[in-house]
């Protein structure tokens, strides 16, 4: 199910214009996770989501600081969208996928990922979270830069 999900998912990204790398492993994903939380969320040692629940939890109580929603939005049409970039596009913490190229706007991103997913860049300058409760609950996206 988890490769039907990449090559469909790929194929999607290619069409948008983006190069789509292999999957990492998943210990390259549990440390991509581990240092995500690190960057992000620094000095935030008290993982009350747990294992089971999407860190962009910590976001939507605004325990942690980002823009939100249409400022989110914004901040990554605005000078990220159209632009190249490396990234790595991860779908609920299960798989990941190194992507590089123009980046697609926010609604086409959207179109393309389904459910929860965050786009990390390479450089660790900034990450966004798409949420599956965007809609139905206005919560999401978020977008985070580096401290």
């Amino acid at each position: 199910m988890l490769a039907d999900l990449e090559t469909n998912i790929a194929e999607r990204l290619g069409a948008a214009g983006l190069t789509v790398g292999p999957a990492l492993s998943r210990s390259e994903g549990k440390a991509l996770r581990a240092r995500w939380r690190e960057t992000f969320a620094p000095g935030w040692t008290t993982w009350r989501t747990g294992e089971s629940l999407p860190e962009w939890h910590l976001f939507s109580g605004e325990t942690l600081e980002s823009l939100q929603g249409k400022q989110a939005r914004a901040r990554y049409d605005g000078s990220l969208a159209g632009n190249a970039s490396q990234a790595v596009l991860v779908l609920s913490w299960q798989l990941f996928l190194p992507v590089r190229g123009p980046m697609p706007s926010y609604d086409v991103l959207r179109r393309i990922v389904p459910g929860d997913a965050y786009v990390i860049d390479t450089a660790w300058a900034w990450t966004i979270m798409l949420t599956h409760e965007e809609e139905a609950m206005g919560l999401g996206p978020y977008f985070v830069e580096s401290v």
